[in-house]
Formats: C-alpha cells, structure tokens, sequence
C-alpha cells in the first residue's frame, strides 16, 4: 500500500460521503453499494498489478518459457456471470425499497439497511472470488490464485494431483498442500472429454490424476 493509493482510496471514500449527503433519502442509499463496490474494484485493480507472474509470461521471459506455453484456467464464465447477476438483480429493490414494502417510501430503515448493506458485502466477495480465482501454468512455473493467498512454485515439485473437496489439490515435493479453488472437482475422470480439472492436472504432472 503506497501513499498515493491511500490518497485516491480517502479521496473516493470522501466523494461517497459529499454525495450520500447531496442525494435526498430514498436515492441516498445506492452511494452505500457504490462505496462498497467500487472499493473492491480498487483493491482487486491494485491487487492485479502487483503481481509480476502474468507480465513476465506475456513477456515470454526465456526463464518461464514462451507465452505460447502459458495456460490458464478460471471459474466457469456461467459461474462468474451469476456472482454479478445476482447482485444487480436485487438493485430495483435498493432504489425502490417499496417494492419490498409500500410503507418505506422514504428509503430503507436502518436495520434492513444494515442487513442489506452485509448481504451485498457477501455478495461482493463471493463475485471478488469467482474472478480472482485462477490457476496459471506457464513454462516450469504454476501460479495458484486462490480467495484467500496466492502460491507461485516450480511445476516440477508437484508430485501428484487429486480431487478435493474444495477443488482440485496438488501435493508438493514438500507434502504440502495447495488448493485449486478455481477448479471444482465435478465429473468423474473417466468421462469423455475428461472434465477441465482432469485436463488441468494431466496439463502439470503429466499423469492422471490420484483416485481418491
């Protein structure tokens, strides 16, 4: 976190602010998701750009093989059109709290308010995650780009791969364990065509995957 990306985050927090106090009652509340949603949009923005892996193999950098060798694998785009589906759906409801109830023609009270305000919290973490998740092999180096951590290491440490419960999992040379969340385990490994995390982990090791 540098200084002139606390200055823009205050400054846009700030604009939030003028403006939920600028709105009248019943428009006032949509500066709440605004506030929410474009601060996610910076973070994930910022996020992105401190990571050199991507550059480097679009860079084709000889030490982690030419950019035609690199494949990535993503959330389903379906999956990722529902955790944005989702929320924009309940959006008529927020500028028009009647819909939900005539009595609230002056904007939601402030328990449903609160309530609301975590439950796009949610939902905004939840669509975060289906677009952060990712798995990048690109010459001898795999990147695991999970919600919660990132792991850059050498596709030869991999020993094996196998299904998980939340996602595909690689065992490293070091017997720890590295969760693919961007790849669920669904289908089974004897399907033709095999499933994309069969792919995925054939793609690294090599082999098939451990039947768990």
């Amino acid at each position: 976190m540098t200084v002139l990306r606390v200055l823009v985050f205050a400054a846009f927090l700030f604009g939030c602010i003028k403006a939920y106090d600028a709105l009248p009652v019943p428009e006032r509340s949509v500066m709440v998701f605004v506030a929410l949603f474009g601060g996610q949009l910076l973070w994930v923005g910022w996020a992105r750009k401190d990571q050199p892996f991507e550059r480097k193999l679009v860079d084709g950098s000889p030490s982690e093989g030419p950019a035609a060798d690199r494949q990535v694998w993503r959330v389903r785009l379906w999956v990722r059109l529902v955790a944005v589906a989702v929320p924009l759906a309940g959006l008529p409801f927020v500028f028009q709290p009647q819909l939900l109830n005539p009595e609230w023609t002056g904007g939601l009270p402030l328990v449903e308010l609160t309530a609301l305000m975590f439950l796009y919290l949610a939902l905004g973490f939840a669509a975060w995650a289906a677009f952060r998740s990712r798995l990048d092999l690109g010459g001898n180096l795999v990147r695991v780009t999970n919600p919660w951590q990132s792991r850059l290491f050498p596709r030869s440490a991999v020993t094996s791969a196998r299904q998980g419960s939340y996602g595909m999992e690689l065992v490293l040379d070091d017997g720890s364990v590295v969760v693919v969340f961007a790849l669920q385990c669904v289908g089974s490994p004897d399907s033709d065509p095999p499933p994309r995390w069969v792919s995925a982990a054939r793609a690294i090791t090599g082999r098939d995957p451990v039947r768990m």
